[in-house]
């Protein structure tokens, strides 16, 4: 959270800040292709119709590509404060 809040004088967020604040969302993607990596091969494995199967897969297909879309947009708006935040700072300095 350190990194996700430094910005240079100017106010704008750096790369660097930006890519650390990333990285959490970049882990929560991971997990959430592993999730659905393991629920295909269980929905493939058990005796299911194939609607049955492709219903199961495209509900955990929703829920995990809405999840990493949210995350994504709290570490933005965050980012966006912080510049923000870095901008009305330095103008006060002016």
């Amino acid at each position: 959270m350190g990194k996700l809040l430094e910005t240079e004088t100017d106010g704008r967020v750096t790369p660097e800040s930006v890519s650390a604040a990333l990285n959490a969302t970049k882990l929560e993607l991971a997990l959430a292709v592993a999730i659905c990596i393991v629920v295909a091969l269980l929905a493939v494995s058990l005796s299911l119709s194939r609607v049955m199967e492709l219903t199961v897969l495209a509900l955990i297909a929703v829920v995990s590509a809405a999840w990493v879309i949210l995350r994504t947009r709290q570490v933005v708006r965050r980012l966006a404060v912080a510049a923000q935040e870095g901008r009305n700072g330095a103008q006060q300095e002016q």
